[in-house]
Protein backbone atom coordinates (compact mmCIF):
# COMPACT_ATOMS: atom_id res chain seq x y z
CA UNK A 1 0.00 0.00 0.00
CA UNK A 2 1.25 3.85 -0.82
CA UNK A 3 1.47 5.92 1.63
CA UNK A 4 -0.89 8.63 0.28
CA UNK A 5 -3.45 5.35 0.58
CA UNK A 6 -2.40 4.80 3.89
CA UNK A 7 -3.31 8.61 4.62
CA UNK A 8 -6.45 8.21 2.93
CA UNK A 9 -7.84 4.90 4.83
CA UNK A 10 -6.72 6.38 7.99
CA UNK A 11 -8.61 9.87 7.44
CA UNK A 12 -11.72 7.78 6.63
CA UNK A 13 -10.93 5.66 9.63
CA UNK A 14 -10.92 8.80 12.01
CA UNK A 15 -13.67 10.42 10.39
CA UNK A 16 -15.91 7.01 11.14
CA UNK A 17 -14.77 7.11 14.72
CA UNK A 18 -15.33 10.91 15.56
CA UNK A 19 -18.59 9.90 13.26
CA UNK A 20 -19.43 7.15 16.31
CA UNK A 21 -18.36 9.14 18.93
CA UNK A 22 -20.58 11.91 17.60
CA UNK A 23 -23.58 9.47 17.21
CA UNK A 24 -23.24 7.92 20.67
CA UNK A 25 -22.52 11.13 22.46
CA UNK A 26 -25.99 12.17 21.16
CA UNK A 27 -27.78 9.22 22.10
CA UNK A 28 -26.01 9.24 25.56
CA UNK A 29 -27.36 13.15 25.87
CA UNK A 30 -30.85 12.35 25.09
CA UNK A 31 -30.75 9.06 27.34
CA UNK A 32 -29.15 11.03 30.76
CA UNK A 33 -32.18 14.06 29.66
CA UNK A 34 -35.08 11.57 28.92
CA UNK A 35 -34.49 8.63 31.29
CA UNK A 36 -31.96 10.14 33.78
CA UNK A 37 -33.35 13.30 34.65
CA UNK A 38 -36.46 12.87 33.14
CA UNK A 39 -37.94 9.40 35.12
CA UNK A 40 -35.49 9.34 37.87
CA UNK A 41 -34.63 12.38 39.39
CA UNK A 42 -37.80 14.32 38.50
CA UNK A 43 -39.10 11.49 40.19
CA UNK A 44 -37.69 11.59 42.86
CA UNK A 45 -38.48 14.88 43.27
CA UNK A 46 -41.95 14.39 43.43
CA UNK A 47 -42.00 11.56 45.34
CA UNK A 48 -39.96 13.46 48.46
CA UNK A 49 -42.31 16.10 47.52
CA UNK A 50 -45.26 13.93 48.28
CA UNK A 51 -43.40 12.27 50.97
CA UNK A 52 -42.90 15.80 52.52
CA UNK A 53 -46.79 16.57 52.78
CA UNK A 54 -47.73 13.79 53.77
CA UNK A 55 -45.41 13.58 57.05
CA UNK A 56 -45.99 17.16 57.62
CA UNK A 57 -49.73 16.21 58.11
CA UNK A 58 -48.58 13.71 60.14
CA UNK A 59 -46.94 15.73 62.02
CA UNK A 60 -49.35 18.72 62.55
CA UNK A 61 -52.39 16.27 63.27
CA UNK A 62 -50.74 12.87 65.09
CA UNK A 63 -47.86 14.01 66.75
CA UNK A 64 -48.57 17.77 67.75
CA UNK A 65 -52.51 17.54 67.87
CA UNK A 66 -52.25 15.07 71.63
CA UNK A 67 -49.58 17.03 72.90
CA UNK A 68 -50.89 20.53 72.27
CA UNK A 69 -53.91 19.13 73.45
CA UNK A 70 -52.86 17.58 76.87
CA UNK A 71 -50.50 20.92 77.35
CA UNK A 72 -53.47 22.79 77.13
CA UNK A 73 -55.76 20.18 79.81
CA UNK A 74 -52.47 20.53 82.02
CA UNK A 75 -52.42 24.24 82.00
CA UNK A 76 -56.28 24.79 82.62
CA UNK A 77 -55.73 22.48 85.37
CA UNK A 78 -52.82 24.28 86.84
CA UNK A 79 -54.67 27.41 86.59
CA UNK A 80 -56.16 26.85 90.59
CA UNK A 81 -52.98 26.04 92.02
CA UNK A 82 -51.05 29.36 89.82
CA UNK A 83 -53.90 31.60 92.19
CA UNK A 84 -52.86 30.20 95.62
CA UNK A 85 -49.19 30.22 94.74
CA UNK A 86 -47.94 33.65 96.63
CA UNK A 87 -43.63 32.65 96.90
CA UNK A 88 -44.17 32.41 100.27
CA UNK A 89 -42.44 28.68 102.34
CA UNK A 90 -44.72 29.15 105.34
CA UNK A 91 -47.91 29.29 103.60
CA UNK A 92 -46.29 26.39 101.09
CA UNK A 93 -45.27 24.23 104.94
CA UNK A 94 -48.81 25.02 106.25
CA UNK A 95 -50.18 22.96 103.10
CA UNK A 96 -47.90 20.40 103.49
CA UNK A 97 -49.36 19.62 106.92
CA UNK A 98 -52.92 20.45 106.36
CA UNK A 99 -52.21 17.65 103.43
CA UNK A 100 -50.72 15.13 105.90
CA UNK A 101 -53.56 15.92 108.49
CA UNK A 102 -56.06 15.22 105.58
CA UNK A 103 -53.56 11.88 104.52
CA UNK A 104 -53.66 10.80 107.78
CA UNK A 105 -57.15 11.60 108.57
CA UNK A 106 -58.40 9.31 105.80
CA UNK A 107 -55.92 6.79 106.84
CA UNK A 108 -57.69 6.45 109.97
CA UNK A 109 -61.63 6.39 108.36
CA UNK A 110 -60.36 3.54 106.10
CA UNK A 111 -58.78 1.57 109.20
CA UNK A 112 -62.12 2.49 111.70
CA UNK A 113 -64.21 0.54 108.65
CA UNK A 114 -62.13 -2.40 108.35
CA UNK A 115 -62.08 -2.95 111.65
CA UNK A 116 -65.92 -3.16 112.23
Amino acid sequence: MTATRQLFFGRRLARRTVNIICRCSVAFGSFDAEVIDGVGVNGVGRLASAASSILSWFEAWIVEGPVKFAAGVIGALSFPVRMIQNGSVQSYMLSIVFGLIAILGYALYLAHHAIR
